[in-house]
């Protein structure tokens, strides 16, 4: 009787561990979509309210976005 609750256990344990990675996996693909449309109101904001911004300024905006993607993949 104990042994079947605990194979009932294991068998609920992993199907609740495939189910939280899946959920992992889809709020990455998310997160990763959100940074996008972030990066991309960002750069229109700059064009139109700052349009004298150097190349500089321009990649250090570029490489805070791409550390944040990083950040997201990292994180699995």
């Amino acid at each position: 009787m104990l042994e079947n609750v605990k194979i009932q256990d294991r068998e609920k344990l992993k199907i609740h561990c495939k189910k939280l990675k899946q959920f992992q996996k889809e709020m990455r693909y998310t997160d990763m979509q959100n940074i996008d449309e972030l990066q991309e109101e960002y750069i229109k904001y700059i064009t139109e309210h700052r349009p004298y911004m150097t190349l500089e300024q321009l990649d250090t905006v570029s490489e805070v976005f791409e550390f944040m993607r990083k950040k997201i993949v990292q994180n699995k």
